[in-house]
């Protein structure tokens, strides 16, 4: 028989209340609380990142449909994870996703969008679906993917067309606008995207039945927490070409934005106007608001800026 100090077991049973059995009844309690745990970490280590992202599209979609793009996003994400259990979602296995998806051409920012999608899904799991999972790992991985330039934070752009970039693209659309096979009049687009210096989804779901009298609603416009409705003023130069466009669509403009800015990347190319985007557009807009003399808040209810932090840029005072 084991020695032992007199009045040992005494005071292992005060710890519990002064009852042996109370003690041995924790004990057991805790015994299957550890089955049980064990029971439910081996359930969840089943559980797919393609069934998270299913869970949480149906979850979303309940309140708002997505838009193209995030469900580009997480059809990218569940070809690459789909498969996956969770719980083999590592830091190592997102550090392996980013440096193919750089070696695939994808940029920094980019990648980085990516992972921020994934990490938001993840983030979403446990209160939403009860799978006990988060985006520390993706967390962990981009701090380390930062340092070795594989993702980045997006760089904010100060590219303007020059009036000979202009004049040459105007020239070249009307060219093109003359073959029979041209759907796009991408000289018309290029026109109110400069003079309604707003971004190309937008443009192109404007509806007749919204626009008169000087003005126009947008309908589900961007925004940091939810899309928004605007009716903003449409500027002469803008109404001009507007009232002058022939009336195809329920839309001003109706064209599939993908293919505009196709039209336009094509454009360049044949041209040779290297590092151009249709979205610059927008920022040359709002610097010739600025440059007219309009106040702050004149420009911001025309482009649609919530703040001067994100606007003053375009004013390269």
């Amino acid at each position: 028989m084991a020695s032992h100090r007199p009045g040992q077991e005494v005071r292992r049973a005060d710890s519990f209340g002064g009852s042996e059995r109370l003690a041995r009844d924790w004990a057991a309690r805790l015994e299957r609380k550890i089955k049980t745990d064990g029971v439910q970490a081996r359930k969840t280590s089943k559980v797919t990142f393609g069934d998270l992202v299913s869970q949480y599209r149906t979850a979303r979609e309940e309140v708002k449909a997505f838009g193209r793009s995030m469900h580009g996003d997480l059809d990218m994400l569940e070809a690459a994870f789909g498969t996956r259990s969770l719980d083999s979602l590592t830091a190592e296995a997102w550090v392996g996703f980013a440096r193919k998806r750089r070696l695939d051409g994808a940029g920094p920012a980019t990648v980085m969008h990516n992972m921020a999608v994934a990490r938001t899904v993840l983030n979403a799991a446990k209160a939403m679906f009860g799978i006990d999972t988060t985006g520390e790992a993706i967390a962990e991985a981009i701090s380390a993917l930062r340092l070795t330039g594989h993702v980045a934070d997006s760089k904010e752009r100060s590219r303007r067309p020059t009036p000979a970039e202009l004049a040459r693209l105007n020239a070249e659309f009307r060219r093109v606008a003359a073959h029979p096979s041209t759907q796009i009049r991408m000289y018309e687009v290029m026109a109110i995207a400069v003079s309604l210096p707003r971004r190309l989804g937008e443009l192109c779901a404007m509806r007749w039945e919204d626009y008169g009298s000087g003005i126009v609603k947008l309908v589900d416009t961007k925004h940091p927490r939810e899309p928004r409705t605007e009716t903003i003023p449409v500027p002469p130069a803008a109404r001009a070409v507007i009232e002058s466009l022939p009336r195809l669509d329920e839309r001003i403009l109706p064209y599939n934005k993908e293919s505009v800015s196709a039209s336009w990347d094509r454009a360049c190319t044949r041209l040779g106007i290297d590092d151009l985007h249709f979205h610059d557009l927008r920022h040359e807009g709002i610097c010739r608001l600025f440059e007219s003399g309009l106040q702050i808040q004149d420009v911001a209810m025309v482009s649609g800026h919530l703040s001067w932090t994100t606007l003053k840029r375009y004013t390269h005072l």
